[in-house]
């Protein structure tokens, strides 16, 4: 039995996207059954696609692009923290929670245990408020994800929640399947596609217990 918890949704042809992004589009290129030598797949799809890194050149010009986010950000010993019943995680919601000391915290929401949690999209999914950001901001944490489509609101204007992470030098990472992962300290591997210049990635992101 595996030591680690893959945590990544797996990306399918049409899967649900934020509004907005491209759609994902998957379609054989070349296929064995169509008489060809070999399988090969034709993807086209956002670069915040499914289980997905924001770096900070995603929301700042001359902010760090995903070629050039260190390994050592990437791979960090991490608190799972589970809230249930609350669609705003704010200040006073997040200074009243065991974040823990780890470098990373990873919210385990009401979106994971939704039954049609990736298959369509619902704008009142769980998210971080403005205060909520900057306290996290606050705390000096290195990466911060959640198992929703975003970590900001739906209704937001001005991206301010992502401003304040990304300018502080914290990593978001979204759209993590977290259902059957326990609240807990786990080390986490979170590696995005090496996208030259890339704003974001799709990332294969595990966790091991600690």
């Amino acid at each position: 039995m595996s030591n680690y918890i893959d945590v990544t949704v797996a990306i399918t042809h049409n899967m649900t996207v934020y509004p907005g992004d491209p759609q994902v589009e998957l379609s054989p290129f070349k296929s064995i059954k169509g008489g060809d030598n070999y399988n090969l797949t034709h993807l086209c799809m956002g670069s915040h696609t499914g289980t997905h890194i924001d770096a900070p050149s995603h929301y700042f010009q001359s902010g760090k692009t995903v070629d050039e986010i260190e390994i050592e950000k990437l791979i960090l010993p991490v608190k799972v923290v589970l809230i249930r019943n609350q669609k705003v995680l704010n200040r006073t919601i997040l200074s009243k929670t065991d974040l823990g000391q780890q470098k990373g915290v990873l919210f385990k929401t009401d979106h994971s245990f939704g039954l049609d949690r990736y298959s369509r999209f619902r704008d009142d999914y769980v998210h971080l408020s403005v205060d909520g950001c900057g306290y996290m901001a606050e705390r000096g944490f290195g990466l911060v994800g959640i198992d929703s489509f975003s970590i900001e609101g739906f209704q937001s204007k001005d991206s301010m929640g992502h401003k304040i992470l990304l300018g502080a030098g914290i990593l978001i990472v979204e759209m993590l399947d977290l259902k059957k992962v326990n609240p807990g300290d786990y080390e986490l591997i979170c590696l995005p596609l090496k996208i030259q210049k890339g704003d974001g990635a799709p990332v294969r992101a595990l966790l091991k217990k600690i």
